[in-house]
């Protein structure tokens, strides 16, 4: 005796048609989550180091320190451009650590930059032989090329 099975083929298409219709949402939440932007994080942490980088090169190279106590930022901009790359620009600015009425100076950028601006800074202060007696404050502010 032969029992015969009717096939109920509608079923399996509907398995089918659901099995692709998740890939294709899957593919595209894929795509949507790779195109995210970078995080914020990691970026802050990578020009925390280029920002101690340049600064400890300037704080321990004698040449770097005597174009701070000069206060020619021309030559400390020059250094950075070779350590920092083209991706950011950044802006040096040299300060007094204590103004003349005796407080802590402040030591802040020229213009104002829109978006995120990652600022680090150093004391710069004397030795026993040198001549120069003012400590200096020197600041790296690095932000993003747009």
């Amino acid at each position: 005796m032969v029992v015969k099975m009717s096939r109920n083929n509608g079923g399996w298409i509907r398995i089918l048609e659901a099995t692709i219709a998740i890939m294709i949402v899957a593919g595209v939440l894929l795509v949507v989550a790779s195109r995210s932007p970078v995080n914020k994080e990691d970026l802050s942490d990578e020009v925390y180091q280029l920002q101690r980088e340049v600064l400890n090169d300037i704080l321990l190279k004698p040449e770097l320190r005597n174009y701070a106590f000069n206060n020619d930022t021309g030559g400390l901009d020059e250094f950075a451009k070779t350590k920092i790359p083209d991706s950011f620009n950044f802006s040096i600015k040299i300060c007094e650590l204590i103004n003349g009425n005796g407080d802590v100076a402040g030591c802040k950028m020229d213009s104002y930059i829109p978006g995120d601006v990652y600022a680090e800074e150093i004391v710069l202060g004397t030795d026993v032989t040198s001549s120069q007696v003012t400590p200096k404050k020197v600041k790296l502010f690095i932000w993003e090329n747009r």
